[in-house]
């Protein structure tokens, strides 16, 4: 009976492991390097959505996906470390509405525009890959949501409002730019008294 080299056996087991390990390695470099702007990004997730002090919308309340806040509560503020912000988006009725729906996970009993819109692009195959937050000009933030259809892609001008609400809909990641985070984020738990100077999407 022939049998194998313990020695050579040895040699070629890890020889094939370095070989898999360095493939492995390079797959997962040109993976990352397809997205080299998410370096300058933050992944973020919707926490609380509540009315405005003036009645007029929404404020929208993003922290980044990292932050557990479960148990931040304000009155046990000074036994806990916050190392991150959170960024609060004042939003219309309609639009902070769809966002608390989609948030807590519930329908309405006939569909809202934003259900609708997320069933259609269901329905006609489109597939909403993220939504990105990224700019700030004057006292308005300005997003996008980037699609396929097939194997192209697309980028789209949104509403932060409209682009959130469609994303968590369709399970989509939501960014937020870092310098936009940075800039114009609140420590948590945030001062409400603050929140009537949080930039908006624009126009109630």
């Amino acid at each position: 009976m022939i049998r194998e080299n313990p020695l050579t056996t040895k040699i070629f087991s890890r020889l094939g492991a370095a070989v898999f390990l360095g493939a492995l390695g390079f797959s997962a470099l040109i993976a990352f390097s397809k997205e080299p702007d998410r370096l300058d990004q933050i992944e973020a997730k919707v926490v609380s959505v509540m009315p405005d002090a003036e009645g007029k919308g929404w404020l929208v309340i993003l922290a980044p996906k990292t932050l557990d806040i479960s148990n931040m509560a304000p009155r046990r503020k000074k036994k806990y470390k916050y190392p991150q912000k959170v960024l609060v988006i004042g939003v219309g009725m309609s639009e902070g509405t769809s966002i608390f729906y989609a948030v807590a996970k519930k329908t309405s009993i006939r569909p809202l525009t934003h259900e609708l819109f997320s069933k259609f692009m269901n329905q006609a195959g489109v597939r909403l890959l993220s939504c990105l937050i990224h700019t700030v000009s004057g006292n308005t933030f300005f997003a996008r949501l980037d699609w396929t259809l097939g194997d192209k892609k697309y980028s789209t001008d949104a509403r932060p409002s409209d682009a959130m609400a469609l994303a968590l809909r369709s399970k989509a990641k939501i960014y937020v730019l870092r310098k936009v985070f940075e800039e114009n984020g609140l420590d948590w738990p945030p001062d409400k008294d603050k929140f009537k100077d949080a930039p908006r999407e624009g126009p109630l």
